[in-house]
């Protein structure tokens, strides 16, 4: 593994990672906000080996209309960070109790 894709399987890194692909994939109609603190790894224990990380992506206004919208957008950009980096990430409103 390069030095480049573990730096981005730190908290840190993820968090600059989906933060660029959020950017990427703003919405008009409302804007997708992230926490600073808010990302959790998961993993088996075992190294480069399932791997999950969890990172808080919020919607502000709440905008209860436009929550499928909301949901749709997190899940695009999800399937692309895998896709693209080779990182599963979760994006959701909160944290899981953990």
């Amino acid at each position: 593994m390069t030095t480049a894709a573990k730096a981005k399987r730190t908290t840190r890194g993820v968090y600059r990672l989906v933060k660029q692909y959020v950017t990427k994939h703003q919405p008009r109609e409302f804007k997708l906000v992230m926490l600073d603190d808010a990302v959790m790894r998961i993993t088996t224990g075992v190294v480069d080996e399932d791997e999950h990380w969890y990172v808080v992506v919020r919607h502000d206004p709440e905008l209860p209309r436009l929550l499928g919208q909301y949901s749709e957008k997190l899940m695009k950009i999800e399937d692309q960070i895998r896709k693209k980096e080779g990182i599963v990430v979760s994006l959701q409103s909160m944290l899981p109790p953990y």
